[in-house]
């Protein structure tokens, strides 16, 4: 555990699966929503770390990390990608974004990675700004879309899709790549 002022920061483990799914359903609601049904029940596979912050015996934010998705992680192999990070919601504007923020940049540069990033949705701003307070920068936009048929959802450049859609193909949200140099 680290501590800074009320709060203390720990490193993922299974006896914390309960806490980490509480707080993907609670806190990272705001930027996911999901209706019950669609609710984490169990921590999925994938991050290389988690770490969680806690007020005294309850913990209230997380952030996953772990190596690039595709189709970046061909671009980046020696980068991290910021999987999710929140915060219970009366607990934001504390400092505790930043103190995981921290966390992961240390592990980052202590296992030798070049960089962070996050790959962020247009319509929250608010995420736009806490990643530029902490040293981020737009490396640039990307598309997410699907289809046609039954190809699975992927991310592409714009430029890529606005000449000449194909037939079918849904553009589901305009996402910012955001990245910050270790």
């Amino acid at each position: 555990m680290v501590g800074r002022g009320p709060f203390q920061l720990v490193e993922y483990d299974e006896r914390l699966e309960p806490w980490y799914v509480f707080l993907h359903n609670e806190a990272f609601a705001g930027f996911d929503p999901r209706p019950r049904e669609e609710r984490l029940t169990s921590r999925p596979p994938g991050p290389a770390r988690t770490f969680l912050v806690a007020d005294g015996p309850l913990f209230v934010g997380f952030a996953d990390l772990g190596p690039p998705r595709e189709p970046l992680a061909q671009d980046m192999p020696d980068e991290l990608e910021i999987y999710k990070i929140a915060v219970l919601p009366h607990y934001r504007g504390r400092g505790l974004g930043g103190i995981l923020v921290g966390a992961m940049t240390r592990f980052a540069a202590g296992a030798g990675v070049k960089a962070l990033h996050a790959v962020v949705s247009l319509l929250d701003p608010r995420l736009h700004v806490f990643y530029e307070r902490h040293g981020f920068g737009i490396e640039r936009v990307l598309t997410e879309v699907e289809g046609p048929g039954r190809e699975p959802r992927r991310l592409v450049p714009p430029e890529t899709i606005a000449a000449a859609p194909p037939p079918g193909l849904r553009v589901l949200k305009i996402l910012y790549h955001y990245k910050r140099g270790l």
